[in-house]
């Protein structure tokens, strides 16, 4: 392992993550919801996946079942809301926004919280006073621009930020640990169990129970030779930022990706072929317009689909992968692929003539590369004036929310089946609150 490297006294970290983020989003056109339980279901409203304090006082924990809590839920008359991912993800993107103003470095850590570089130079920028009050700057900025609640935490390292994140929710939503005497960052390391340490996952979490470390604080303290023979680097990477020494670096562009994969499971089990082809379209589609959107193109193609795992009936699972002549982002050339496996790798039943009641299904495009970086085929029928229709496309679904424009092979596969009418293998969505800063039929009116 080698030497840490040196702490920077020209710059800081802060974390600014956001308050039951699908909650609050929910919240900001309806403010009859402010002091209401409120919940947000999964895909197909199976799960909780985000609570209101009101919610989570009453002891109902997160990734609880909904047909489990539906009567306790009424009977708090709590409000259950579908994910609405469009409304989700332009509040998030409004939220970096804000981020932004105050510094150009943000890296964007999930879809409700964001690292921020903090620059500064001067002991007077680094003063413990000034960091609080700018921390609650931010906290207010983002609340008076977006209507979203956040916590805000400044730290030498990311790993403390994530540490005193937890600590903001006692203290106003706004904390500095820069500054804090040893005996006070002691202290409050103490306050954080170590399975919440960013970094610490469960197997190291029992290794660190049988030792007997159960806090911030005391993973901290380890030994250095203890921590590098049973934790190796990684943990003492994590050490060394519980110390105060940054090892993890800002991320300012994501990662490359090397694979992209949609998938959903279907709100109705599916046992014919031409809808189970729909559902892969969809998702193939959706997936070639994320790499046209990212400049990638991809060499290979495959699809998986299964049954219930645990339901009645007889199971079975297909996956298949078909490499590409040559790497693409076209959506005809994609669908082509993905045709050809479900058409090589489709059973409607089982040797007794059950049918199979497929129930997820997905497409996955592999071994992604840029575009620019593509060997093309001097053969291939596929111009780059072909390219440009489906960027043309994409900029029209963009600019109306919805699939204004979609390949012809939809229009097999639904035949009149009349507009805007549900698909029976779509993901359920029965209590989906309006997208009301993407859609126009959506948006709020205001009577004068």
């Amino acid at each position: 392992m080698p030497a840490p490297p040196e702490a920077s006294p020209s710059r800081l970290f802060a974390l600014v993550d956001a308050s039951n983020f699908y909650v609050s989003c929910e919240r900001v056109f309806r403010a009859d919801l402010r002091q209401r339980p409120v919940v947000v279901l999964s895909n197909n409203d199976g799960c909780i996946v985000s609570r209101s304090q009101e919610v989570k006082r009453a002891g109902i924990p997160n990734g609880a079942p909904y047909f489990k809590t539906k009567r306790q839920l009424e009977r708090m008359g709590a409000a259950v809301f579908s994910s609405n991912y469009e409304l989700y993800g332009d509040f998030s993107r409004r939220v970096m926004e804000v981020l932004g103003t105050f510094t150009p470095d943000v890296e964007p850590y999930s879809i409700d919280e964001a690292f921020l570089v903090l620059h500064t130079p001067t002991p007077e920028d680094r003063d413990p006073a000034r960091l609080r009050a700018l921390a609650k700057t931010i906290r207010d900025r983002v609340l008076a621009w977006t209507k979203i609640p956040v916590r805000v935490s400044i730290a030498p390292t990311k790993t403390l930020c994530k540490a005193a994140s937890e600590l903001a929710r006692l203290r106003g939503g706004a904390v500095s640990l820069h500054g804090l005497s040893p005996e006070a960052m002691s202290r409050a390391l103490e306050l954080v169990p170590v399975q919440d340490v960013w970094g610490v996952g469960r197997a190291t979490a029992r290794k660190l129970d049988a030792r007997g470390v159960k806090t911030a604080r005391q993973l901290r303290d380890l030994s250095d030779a203890w921590v590098r023979k049973h934790l190796h680097t990684v943990g003492m990477r994590t050490v060394y930022e519980l110390r105060g020494v940054s090892c993890i670096p800002l991320e300012r562009a994501p990662r490359p990706r090397r694979t992209l994969m949609r998938s959903r499971s279907f709100g109705t089990p599916v046992t014919e072929p031409l809808a189970l082809r729909e559902a892969l379209s969809t998702h193939a589609s959706a997936a070639c317009a994320t790499l046209r959107e990212e400049g990638l193109a991809a060499k290979a193609v495959q699809i998986f689909y299964h049954t219930g795992r645990h339901g009645p009936g007889p199971h079975r699972s297909a996956s298949l992968a078909l490499p590409l002549a040559t790497p693409t982002s076209c959506t005809d050339a994609i669908l082509s692929a993905v045709h050809a496996l479900l058409a090589q790798s489709w059973a409607s039943g089982d040797a007794r003539g059950t049918p199979f009641r497929y129930k997820k299904a997905g497409v996955m495009l592999l071994d992604l590369a840029p575009s620019a970086e593509a060997q093309a085929d001097l053969f291939s029928p596929r111009s780059p004036e072909r390219q440009r229709l489906f960027e043309t496309m994409d900029a029209l679904n963009r600019r109306y929310a919805q699939p204004a424009m979609s390949p012809a092979v939809f229009l097999a596969a639904t035949h009149l089946r009349r507009p805007g009418a549900a698909r029976a293998w779509e993901t359920q969505r029965n209590h989906t609150s309006p997208r009301y800063t993407t859609v126009r039929a959506d948006l709020p009116t205001v009577r004068v």
